[in-house]
């Protein structure tokens, strides 16, 4: 019973929770002495078209409907029906509601839209009117009762179809509880002096299950109370005020100096007049119609006098002063703290001395407030007030910054005690012993500050200080310089080769090293310009400046270069140096073998040489102790053999092989290899 109770509420009385997709019959009841008052209606237009031509069917059941003996019925008359009854009526209201409601029911092919706000407006005024209700046909008076006996009440539609859970409600009512319509305690109010107003508001979601509207009551003597809305107010919010919980309304029929008592009354959901909320009294304070003036603001070394008066616009009101007051604020739109000092003049006029920490070198904005018996507050306009400030301001402190990879440098500091600081300027030098240039362009607001320099430069480190300026432009010392260190992104200087030689021995070269502080060590390199395998011949780290490099192959091109590497690690190149090793003469054939085959009256030679660049091969042989011969030249070479088959036995044979290259070199002799045969 109370959802359902709640959900009618909220059906026809809340716009905003019309379920109209549902076809339902919501019904509620209100149990007086002598009368059980039934207010139902339906929940979409279609629905409550069909009341209006159909009428409503309402059966009573005693105890319940499933086991009772005892069923009573009514039928509710049509609107249609209901309102021939008031077509001769002489009241002209009645007669426009009428007129109303049977255009409604008469209307063809309305719109959805139209149709669906007039089904709502109606329900809507029908809430709290009574007449309005019974043309509606939607309200029903069961004065024929027993007080011991419970009540099922069904509501439907007249419409002669089978019920259903759809287009029907039921309700239960238990005759020997009486419902009151309660009283609450939740008016507000606020005193609008500048607006000449009074607002009222009242908590409204704590009382929907039981008012649909409200009247508004005023008094002069918290006695006779008279409501001044001529209609009843009603809660409404729109689709933006979801959260919305509080009614308000403003009275604007209101003197000042008055004293004024309200009190709201309820009306509930069947057009009947309720509870009453608590009483409030209300008094309209008096406004100020004048202006407050400084006639002047002065410095007396320490003290500083603001002097003025108050003005009156209309009728003298300067018994309605009740005091001035003086605050103070660096700011000319916000800021202001009043200053607790006395007021040393009486009536209209004011002089205040204000002491102060400074002699020179302030500033700030001052107003005066005038205020009323009934604390209405009055403001001059702001007046500046300055004194010449000579005094520099304290150094700066807290200076500190780094350097990142990119030569982006960012300082912060302490903001300055003085709260009349214009900003700061940033300087920088290379060295301690140079003078310091200024780095900004305009005054540094805050306490930070980003710069960027060039890395690439012989210093590793960079200085920085900064001054503060006051809005005098009186500049401070400077304060102590810090010194930030720089990232290495510069390589070092390479190392240059100055000079070289080709000999037998090798190859001999020399170079100057790198002139850079910060050399962590150097790396000679040999690269072969036709194999491309790179070497890596020697490293230092302390004044080496030569090398001989005896294990290139002779008829080889090499290029030379020196690698140096500095702390970070950075590190350059030297310019290559190409060299050709040349001596003239290439390496002795390795490995000369023998083998000996008597059977075969042969001696078979061998031994281990490249023959990619070979133009010959020359075998040389002495016997005994005679002097060596070319033997045999060889030109078709596949192998590295010879077979000597022109020989005596019992004798010693001694070879030796050179070999001559396509470029017209020679290599040098083998060694000598001795066969007895």
């Amino acid at each position: 019973m109370k959802k359902q109770l709640l959900f009618l509420s909220l059906l026809l009385f809340n716009l905003v929770s019309f379920s109209q997709n549902e076809d339902k019959v919501a019904v509620m009841s209100f149990v007086k002495e002598d009368t059980i008052v039934l207010r139902f209606g339906a929940s979409n237009s279609t629905l409550f078209r069909e009341g209006l031509l159909k009428g409503y069917k309402i059966e009573r059941f005693e105890g319940n409907i499933e086991n009772t003996t005892t069923k009573t019925e009514v039928i509710v008359p049509s609107s249609k029906e209901i309102l021939k009854s008031y077509k001769n009526s002489d009241n002209e209201r009645l007669k426009e509601i009428s007129s109303l409601i049977n255009d409604y029911i008469e209307a063809e092919n309305i719109d959805p839209k139209n149709d669906n706000f007039m089904f709502a407006m109606l329900l809507l005024s029908s809430s709290l009117d009574a007449d309005f209700m019974n043309m509606l046909g939607l309200i029903y008076l069961d004065t024929d009762f027993d007080r011991k006996t419970k009540y099922v009440y069904r509501v439907s539609i007249n419409n002669g179809e089978k019920l259903t859970n759809l287009n029907s409600m039921v309700v239960n009512v238990n005759p020997k509880k009486i419902d009151k319509n309660i009283d609450f305690e939740s008016l507000e109010f606020e005193s609008r002096i500048k607006r000449k107003n009074v607002y009222l508001k009242w908590d409204v979601t704590a009382l929907e299950k039981n008012y649909a509207g409200y009247w508004i009551e005023k008094s002069l003597d918290s006695v006779n109370f008279k409501a001044i809305n001529t209609t009843p107010y009603q809660f409404l919010k729109s689709q933006y005020e979801k959260d919305k919980t509080h009614a308000d309304i403003l009275d604007t029929a209101v003197v000042e100096g008055g004293t004024y008592f309200y009190r709201i009354r309820g009306i509930n959901h069947f057009a009947e007049n309720g509870g009453y909320s608590n009483i409030v009294k209300v008094y309209v304070r008096k406004s100020l119609k004048g202006e407050v003036r400084i006639d002047s603001v002065y410095a007396n070394k320490f003290d500083r006098i603001v002097d003025g008066s108050y003005l009156s616009f209309e009728a003298k009101d300067d018994d309605q002063l009740s005091k001035f007051i003086v605050a103070r604020s660096d700011s000319m739109a916000f800021g202001y703290e009043v200053i607790d000092v006395p007021n040393l003049k009486s009536g209209s006029d004011f002089e205040f001395i204000i002491p102060s920490p400074l002699e020179t070198g302030e500033r700030y904005y001052y107003k005066v407030a005038a205020i009323s018996v009934d604390n209405d507050t009055v403001y001059s306009f702001h007046t500046y007030f300055f004194t010449l400030d000579q005094e520099p301001p304290s150094v700066p402190t807290g200076l500190k910054g780094t350097i990142d990879e990119k030569g982006v440098v960012s300082v912060v500091w302490t903001k300055n005690p003085e709260n009349d600081i214009r900003g700061y300027r940033v300087f920088w030098a290379n060295a301690l012993n140079e003078e310091f240039i200024e780095s900004t362009t305009h005054f540094v607001e805050g306490t930070n500050y980003s710069d960027t320099i060039s890395l690439r430069n012989l210093t590793s480190e960079i200085y920085y200080q900064i001054r503060a300026v006051d809005l005098n432009y009186n500049n401070s010392q400077p304060c102590e310089p810090i010194k930030l260190m720089k990232p290495d992104t510069t390589p070092p200087v390479p190392c240059i080769f100055t000079k070289y030689k080709v000999s037998l021995e090798g190859v001999y070269f020399a170079w100057n090293n790198s002139s850079s502080i910060d050399v962590e060590n150097n790396v000679l390199m040999r690269e072969n310009s036709k194999t491309h395998i790179i070497d890596t011949l020697m490293q230092w780290a302390d004044t080496i400046s030569f090398y001989q490099d005896q294990t290139g192959i002779p008829g080889q091109t090499y290029i030379y270069s020196i690698i140096t590497n500095d702390e970070k690690p950075n590190y350059a190149s030297s310019d290559p140096l190409p060299i050709i090793y040349e001596t003239g003469t290439r390496l002795p054939v390795k490995n000369l073998q023998s083998e000996v085959n008597r059977e075969e009256k042969q001696i078979k030679l061998t031994w281990e040489q490249d023959l990619s660049d070979v133009y010959s091969i020359k075998i040389y042989r002495s016997k005994g102790d005679e002097a060596f011969r070319l033997f045999k030249t060889l030109t078709k070479l596949e192998v590295n053999e010879f077979l000597d088959s022109n020989l005596y036995i019992n004798n010693v044979y001694h070879y030796k092989i050179k070999v001559v290259y396509k470029s017209g070199v020679n290599s040098a002799f083998s060694d000598v290899i001795d066969v007895i045969y």
